[in-house]
């Protein structure tokens, strides 16, 4: 099936393995996904527009598509050449939060702790990774029970920026940043170097790390402040 993007038809198919009984009804309610018409229209505007979207997998919860994985396909009409790229859809918008905590007049990164399979499970420092919730603030239910013991709360923190970034490839959900500032005495940062899953982590040394969103999120507080 095709949909009209600007001035062109967009081949809308499915990918060789991707397989559902459903599969022209499932293509038809992918074409009519809001966040696939929301990232076309976002082409049509700024380009470039793809050729076709390619399906690989759908998400779903019951029988509502709440994500997607794509192969977006151009095709360059000078010479002919294919190139693709991977295109991730969801319902959910994704969101960074930086918590930015005062120990004796010094200012950290609070930032998490986690194994990483490409690492060979090693463990690896970045930034926390939440929604947005509906009331437009971050939301975790993996960082906030470890926040509050120590008085910290999801609930106050703030945008970084109106604008959502994206971070790694292109075709990534962009990503809104969000921050709260809090001065904690010994014993609560105690508490956070004692936790498996956080890390307190001096605001300079955040780009050492290596984690893309952190730095980021440094980026804008110190364009903030």
């Amino acid at each position: 099936m095709e949909l009209t993007v600007g001035n062109r038809q967009v081949l809308v198919t499915a990918h060789k393995t991707y397989s559902e009984p459903d599969g022209l009804d499932s293509l038809r309610a992918f074409a009519q996904y809001p966040p696939l018409r929301t990232y076309l229209a976002d082409c049509a505007e700024s380009g470039p527009i793809p050729e076709a979207v390619v399906v690989r997998r759908l998400h779903r919860v019951a029988h509502r598509i709440t994500g997607a994985v794509a192969d977006l396909v151009y095709r360059d009409a000078c010479s002919g050449t294919q190139t693709e790229r991977a295109l991730h859809l969801t319902n959910a918008h994704p969101a960074v939060l930086l918590p930015i905590v005062t120990v004796k007049e010094q200012r950290y990164a609070l930032l998490a702790r986690q194994a990483e399979v490409s690492q060979g499970l090693g463990i690896v420092t970045t930034a926390m990774r939440g929604v947005v919730n509906a009331e437009g603030g971050f939301a975790s239910d993996t960082y906030g029970s470890a926040l509050e013991k120590v008085g910290i709360r999801l609930a106050d923190a703030t945008p970084l920026s109106s604008t959502a970034f994206t971070i790694g490839n292109e075709g990534e959900p962009a990503i809104r940043f969000f921050t709260l500032t809090v001065a904690c005495d010994e014993e609560q940062a105690e508490q956070l170097h004692e936790d498996p899953r956080l890390a307190l982590v001096a605001l300079k040394d955040v780009f050492g790390a290596g984690d893309a969103a952190a730095s980021l999120a440094v980026s804008l507080v110190s364009a903030t402040a």
